[in-house]
């Protein structure tokens, strides 16, 4: 799994994932994001860009999950979007929509973390 930081808004990180996220590539309990947004990262928002991600299995769900939890915790916001069809699909198959906020793009990603 490899996360980048795309760009920081005066409001919101936006962060792309690249690549497949799985169980042989993932460990749901580590954290990935803070060694790249640093410390107190779950206090912010942040979009998670899904565009570049061909497959997600139950590993990646369950670390989209923790995620989801650690920002929740710390009063930041946590938004997936532009995912591709085959990991929507999935993503709404296990009704992971409504946990965690998930949008067809960036601009309502944006409003979305905003709100």
């Amino acid at each position: 799994m490899k996360l980048r930081m795309q760009r920081i808004e005066p409001d919101v990180v936006l962060v792309e994932h690249v690549g497949e996220i799985h169980l042989a590539l993932e460990d749901s309990a580590r954290d990935q994001l803070a060694p790249i947004l640093g410390e107190g990262c779950y206090a912010n928002r942040v979009l998670l860009d899904l565009s570049n991600c061909g497959y997600i299995d139950s590993a990646g769900i369950g670390w989209l999950v923790v995620c989801f939890k650690r920002f929740k915790t710390a009063g930041g916001r946590f938004v997936i979007h532009s995912a591709t069809p085959m990991v929507q699909e999935v993503l709404n198959f296990l009704r992971i929509p409504t946990i965690i906020p998930t949008r067809p793009d960036e601009a309502s990603a944006l409003a979305a973390a905003r709100a």
